[in-house]
Order: structure tokens, then C-alpha cells, then sequence
């Protein structure tokens, strides 16, 4: 059911996309820029401090928490909004 869900707002947000860059592509293109660069800066700088900050015995503990949080998130905003929309 979640899957079906994702699908769902992923083709919105395809269909909302297209009429953006339809209207305003340098705008989307300036936004998807900052989006990348931000992702490619916590992606890669963030395991190594979590490497920094945890001992041995719990450095993999953290790290998998952290790459689960960014699913585990998109499912749960994904979930609150369902929820504004259809109260």
C-alpha cells in the first residue's frame, strides 16, 4: 500500500515539475542545483563525522540510523500530508 502511495505522489510531483519548468525553468534548474549540492555535501561529510563522533562498538549502529532516516522520513511526511489532505 505505501509503494502504490509513493508511486502516486511521485507521478504528482513529475506532472507538478513539468509545469514549473514550463513556467519557470530557470528557476527549477537554480532549485534542483541547490538540492544536489546540498545532498552531495551532507552525503559524503556526514558518515565521516558519525565515523568521528561513535566508538567502535556503536560507529555502525549510528551510521545505519542515519541512512535510514532519509527513507523512514520521506515515509512518514508522505504519511502526515495524506493525512492533512483527506481530514
Amino acid at each position: 500500500m505505501a509503494l502504490i502511495v509513493d508511486v502516486a505522489i511521485y507521478c504528482e510531483q513529475i506532472v507538478v515539475k513539468i509545469a514549473i519548468i514550463l513556467q519557470h525553468f530557470v528557476i527549477f534548474v537554480l532549485l534542483r542545483a541547490v538540492v544536489g549540492i546540498g545532498e552531495g555535501c551532507y552525503s559524503t561529510i556526514a558518515p565521516t563525522i558519525i565515523a568521528d563522533m561513535f566508538a567502535d562498538n556503536t560507529r555502525t549502529a549510528a551510521i545505519s540510523i542515519f541512512y535510514i532516516a532519509i527513507p523512514v522520513g520521506r515515509y512518514i511526511f508522505i504519511s502526515v500530508v495524506l493525512c492533512i489532505l483527506l481530514v
